[in-house]
């Protein structure tokens, strides 16, 4: 099988060069790694066959948007750190995710089968990094990078837009 590993040491520094820290909803999906890889799975087919030099590309748009993609999650710092080298997309005979590890591997996974007229495309990214929506918010991004539409995006994270998060307030003291 044929591998895209993106090796190029300048380009994965310019993508992802610093420590990004968790937010407080990530770490509920981090709480024990040692027991569970917490990851969301998309399967599509794509037919005709995908053009991989496009995927890649896009993919590669997709980590310029949003570096975390290319991070590994560090449990111990609660952040996402840099990988020197790191490998998205695979060719395979059989889809296998098994020795992904969102501690040691990118947050972002994409194996290809293919197939006689099509491939079928199984996208694995890490519930740490985001949530069900998140990752339709991820496949769109990635869908119009690959047609290269024009679009205008933002990568904001933060938890001010969700209305159901409280912040806590002060305790108020008995007067004496």
């Amino acid at each position: 099988s044929a591998f895209f590993l993106f090796q190029n040491m300048l380009s994965c520094k310019k993508r992802c060069d610093k420590m990004y820290p968790a937010l407080e909803l990530d770490l509920l999906e981090a709480l024990d790694l040692s027991i569970r890889q917490p990851v969301l799975y998309f399967q599509l087919r794509i037919q005709p066959c995908i053009c991989i030099n496009k995927l890649s590309q896009a993919v590669s748009q997709c980590i310029d948007f949003m570096p975390q993609w290319a991070c590994r999650y560090d449990e111990s710092s609660h952040a996402w750190l840099p990988l020197t080298s790191y490998t998205i997309i695979d060719e395979v005979d059989d889809f296998d995710f098994s020795s992904w590890d969102i501690t040691k591997h990118p947050q972002l996974q994409i194996q290809i089968q293919h197939a006689q007229g099509y491939d079928d495309l199984r996208i694995g990214c890490s519930h740490v990094l985001c949530d069900g929506n998140g990752a339709m918010q991820l496949l769109y991004l990635l869908c119009h990078f690959y047609n290269k539409d024009s679009i205008t995006v933002q990568n904001e994270r933060n938890l001010s837009s969700l209305s159901f998060i409280k912040t806590k307030k002060p305790i108020h003291k008995k007067p004496k």
